[in-house]
């Protein structure tokens, strides 16, 4: 369970006067997950909007609690641990697509 649980839309662009850099995976020319050893799944499987559904099916409370605010609907803790959930689903979907064109260009 991961004990670092915080509203990431609340993330500033700039503290004082320094500009914050808010590491994107997606945008990374070598995603993170490739320096773990022995694990051999494509990205769009690993951000799958899937797991981040389960992950707040299954920790809707604590979440809620670690935050601070036990109204949260279920969208809002989703795109509180993206920074919007939806345009992570779109994201992904990028990813997805961009994975299996490039499979289908190598056969």
């Amino acid at each position: 369970m991961a004990s670092f649980i915080f509203n990431n839309r609340l993330v500033p662009k700039k503290f004082e006067e320094i500009e914050v850099i808010n590491i994107e995976y997606f945008n990374s020319k070598r995603p993170w997950y490739h320096s773990c050893k022995g694990l051999d799944i494509p990205l769009f499987a690993l951000l799958a909007p899937e797991n981040y559904i389960r992950f707040v099916d299954e920790n809707e409370k604590l979440i809620k609690t670690k935050l601070n605010n036990n109204n949260l609907s279920k969208q809002e803790i989703l795109d509180t641990l993206k920074g919007g959930f939806d345009e992570h689903k779109q994201k992904v979907q990028k990813l997805k697509e961009e994975f299996f064109k490039k499979s289908t260009e190598s056969n």
